[in-house]
């Protein structure tokens, strides 16, 4: 029996085609609800056929490429090797989609040997013997119709065909090409690229790695370069409180944070505060607990404010900026999400904290989807809080979406209310978030404002201590208060828009996003001080220094930070980040970095150790996944 030439073409390019319609299948199938990347679009359709296609091209140029003598085996055997290794690279990246919801990461490679799980697994077993069973029907076919088939020189079609898929491959990673595109085709979601890629990344960053280890060794600051996760640190602090313990102090207290949107200290008499009476009710209880001074943001707007302070670190990515949470035409939520982090919630859910954190914003926001990254167990959202208001609606901040700073603090009260006629003993983590504070806004309609009420900032934050007043009177009657350490912070500095400068401007007022923050401490289970000293640190030690008032010493975890209550590491300098914006902070002051030679070595070196985290942000080495308990 003869075999033409035509008939190998047909077959050779039907095994890239079955290859096609199997993985689509396996996506369509199983992976449409696991993860946002993997949709019914241009991209998972049209990317991998086109990738086929130019590595079908490729293995038939490769046959016709026998009819010249010297070249002939070689040709041979790229035109055999194509087949199986394409089939390799679907059966694995979609088999590793099947199983995780995304394509083979850097991490995956790095971490090779764990690829035993797919060969564990019976369906990737039956897959790829018939992967091979029909390779090897190829291969056979190929060399019985090499012995009995005239090889022709390709015909205009093929010849056509063969242009039109090498084009289309190389225009995948052209995106000037799509400048006016209706949609976005990502090279990454075809397997054969997105697997090159990873390696490449993978070269990279090794590379990187160690050449951000060697000018940060050279600066004071040794990292473990040989470790996967050179963050890792298996206590939260390294000496017991130098505070004495109460009697009536509880094992596990419970914990009440309020991160007031944009509140510098200054707006507050404890601190020094020029506009007398506009904070009182946070004024009295700063009386009865213990008063942070010298502490500094580390870090703004919201978004990093809040995650930086929970993770302890310095998120490289905000809000509305490009590669932030909200940035306009783009979903960044799948990817950030993704990566891990050691959290105060983790933690907390670790030791058998049940955790919560009421939000102002709406079901649908990304803030929320950040809140429920970082691990807690429930976020109560503007359509939720109901269940804390006895029923009724959350009211919203006026011109806002979002809930009413009354309705934030209302929802406090009924969450401790519920867990008292509950009779759970569990112990709790439960944080706030209020938008009535935010800049740029007045009071709320149905609050109160400041004197002549002519100045918004002053009115928002008099509006602010009014409700959270409320919630104070509450709690210091209450049982709570015995066993609760309730702290009142914030998630950054006011952001200085006119009004705020107006009402601030004085001698050591310096308009940046920067700034002394309040950090209020009620815990009746120690015998705490007055007033404390925290020497110019900022809010990157949140999370430590909260673990050290809790006992909490031994807790894995990747921190920057360290406690304010012991002495940090010669290389721990106050530094603030907001993305590529650094300030520096001491005793002169505030400065923003200039990225000059002659700036202070010890800045310049934790800058970098920024940069670092940053990066470790990006290959997601913050932390390991198995070991994070809200994944």
């Amino acid at each position: 029996m003869k075999f033409p030439d035509i008939l190998l073409t047909r077959s050779y390019a039907l095994y890239f085609v079955v290859i096609y319609v199997l993985y689509l299948a396996l996506l369509l199938i199983a992976l449409r609800e696991r993860n946002p990347a993997f949709t019914v679009d241009v991209t998972t359709i049209l990317l991998p056929a086109i990738e086929l296609a130019f590595f079908c091209v490729l293995g038939l140029v490769a046959w016709h490429a026998q009819r010249s003598g010297w070249v002939a085996l070689p040709a041979l055997f790229v035109s055999l090797a194509v087949p199986l290794l394409v089939m390799l690279i679907y059966l694995v990246q979609g088999f590793s989609a099947y199983l995780s919801g995304h394509y083979i990461s850097v991490l995956a490679l790095e971490n090779h040997t764990d690829g035993s799980q797919y060969a564990a697994k019976p369906l990737f077993f039956v897959i790829a013997a018939l992967g091979f069973g029909s390779w090897i029907c190829l291969s056979l076919f190929a060399l019985k119709a090499r012995k009995q088939a005239a090889l022709h020189r390709p015909g205009k079609g093929f010849v056509f065909a063969a242009t039109l898929a090498c084009l289309l491959f190389a225009g995948m990673f052209d995106s000037s090409s799509f400048t006016e595109r209706t949609f976005d085709l990502r090279p990454d979601m075809a397997p054969a690229t997105s697997l090159a890629r990873k390696f490449r990344d993978l070269r990279r960053a090794r590379n990187s790695l160690s050449d951000m280890a060697e000018t940060l060794d050279r600066q004071g600051i040794s990292l473990p370069i040989n470790e996967h996760y050179p963050l890792l640190r298996d206590q939260a602090y390294s000496s017991p409180l130098s505070f004495g313990t109460a009697q009536s102090a509880a094992d596990n207290p419970n914990v009440i944070v309020v991160f007031a949107e944009g509140l510098s200290a200054r707006f507050l008499g404890t601190y020094g505060g020029k506009h007398q009476g506009l904070m009182p009710n946070i004024d009295r209880f700063a009386a009865r607990s213990m008063t942070v001074y010298n502490y500094f943001s580390h870090t703004a707007a919201t978004y990093r404010g809040i995650q930086g302070q929970l993770v302890s670190g310095y998120p490289r990515n905000g809000g509305a900026e490009s590669g932030g949470w909200e940035a306009e035409g783009e979903n960044n939520t799948a990817l950030l999400t993704s990566i891990n982090y050691r959290t105060i919630p983790d933690i907390l859910l670790d030791r058998g904290y049940k955790t919560a954190f009421l939000s102002s914003s709406p079901q649908g926001a990304s803030f929320n989807a950040m809140l429920r990254s970082l691990g807690f167990d429930t976020v109560y959202v503007v359509e939720t809080l109901p269940a804390l208001l006895g029923g009724r609606p959350a009211a919203l901040s006026s011109g806002t979406s979002d809930a009413a700073d009354a309705e934030i603090f209302s929802g406090l009260k009924g969450f401790l209310e519920k867990q008292a006629l509950s009779g759970n003993k569990q112990p709790f983590f439960v944080a706030t978030y209020n938008v009535g504070t935010h800049a740029f806004l007045d009071s709320d309609s149905a609050g109160v404002t400041y004197g002549s009420g002519d100045n918004p900032a002053l009115n928002r934050m008099h509006n602010f201590d009014a409700q959270l007043g409320k919630f104070l009177n509450y709690f210091q009657s209450s049982s709570f208060s015995d066993n609760t350490i309730l702290i009142i912070t914030t998630d950054h500095a006011t952001y200085p828009e006119p009004a705020v400068v107006k009402a601030l401007q004085g001698d050591d007022y310096q308009a940046y996003f920067v700034d002394r923050i309040p950090l209020i401490i009620h815990h009746s289970g120690l015998a705490l001080p007055a007033t404390f000293d925290a020497d110019y640190r900022t809010s990157v030690d949140f999370a430590p220094t909260l673990l050290h008032l809790l006992s909490l010493q031994d807790a894995r975890n990747a921190f920057m930070g360290f406690s304010i209550f012991e002495q940090a590491p010669a290389h721990h300098v106050p530094l603030a980040a907001m993305g590529g914006e650094y300030y520096y902070i001491g005793p002169h002051g505030i400065s923003k970095a200039t990225g000059t030679a002659d700036e202070d070595a010890k800045h310049l070196a934790y800058q970098n150790y920024v940069r670092m985290y940053y990066w470790l942000e990006s290959q997601n080495r913050v932390f390991p996944p198995e070991e994070t308990a809200s994944n």
